[in-house]
């Protein structure tokens, strides 16, 4: 249906905008409260960039009002200045959707650095939101074999992961994936690295491990099957791996 908007009749309707070419004016409206004027601001912001552009955005990228600091992070983005150093910063940003906006940036650029994937490790390791942590985990999927097991591991290891109702199927797809790439090192790190202490390895992600193995049904992968059994510390383990 259509939506109306009721004004008065001798309501202001005029829209105030910055001049095309007034930049700091648009770096305001960054933070504005309509929409359509904060993508409009991020456009032009993007357009008329100078030499100083970047510096006066890492400055915004700091505020505690999301409209702002996402609107500096994306304008970052585009013009190429999200380097590792910043990106560092950001992801201890107070803001959580700085943090998982930092998180998706970084991974679609694709070949991280050894610092920069340690960095994504570390937030891992300590991620409270459950909205980064569902980033992370997708991030995951774009890394290399070793880097996304390392970023897997804190993620499947934290407690609050079994009772995430995205969470599980996130991680899940992620090392679906690297299974792809290299199944001989994702069976190591299952049986090297993965605790089955951990709520979400029994409720989820072994059923789904063996299950991806058995289905594939050639001898190389039934013989997976057979060393993840082997690996299973205990009966309720075992039985986890063969519902």
């Amino acid at each position: 249906g259509r939506i109306y908007r009721l004004r008065g009749a001798d309501a202001d309707v005029a829209v105030a905008l910055p001049h095309p070419d007034d930049l700091p004016g648009w770096l305001e409206r960054l933070g504005s409260p309509i929409r359509w004027q904060r993508q409009m601001a991020l456009r032009r912001v993007v357009e008329l960039a100078d030499r100083t552009t970047p510096q006066r955005l890492i400055e915004l990228t700091v505020s505690t009002e999301e409209d702002v600091a996402l609107g500096a992070l994306w304008a970052l983005a585009q013009l190429g200045q999200l380097d590792a150093a910043l990106a560092g910063q950001l992801l201890g940003h107070p803001l959580a959707s700085v943090r998982e906006w930092t998180v998706r940036l970084v991974g679609e650029r694709g070949g991280l650095s050894p610092a920069a994937a340690a960095q994504l490790v570390e937030l891992a390791g300590r991620e409270t939101d459950a909205a980064v942590r569902v980033q992370l985990a997708a991030t995951a999927r774009q890394l290399s074999v070793e880097q996304a097991l390392a970023l897997l591991q804190p993620l499947v290891a934290a407690p609050a992961a079994a009772a995430d109702n995205r969470l599980p199927l996130m991680l899940w797809w992620a090392i679906e994936t690297q299974i792809s790439q290299d199944p001989a090192a994702v069976v190591q790190w299952w049986n090297d690295a993965i605790g089955w202490d951990s709520p979400l390895v029994r409720r989820e992600l072994g059923e789904r491990m063996m299950r991806r193995f058995a289905a594939a049904g050639t001898r190389r992968d039934l013989l997976t099957c057979a060393a993840l059994l082997q690996a299973a510390p205990d009966r309720e383990a075992a039985e986890c791996l063969l519902r």
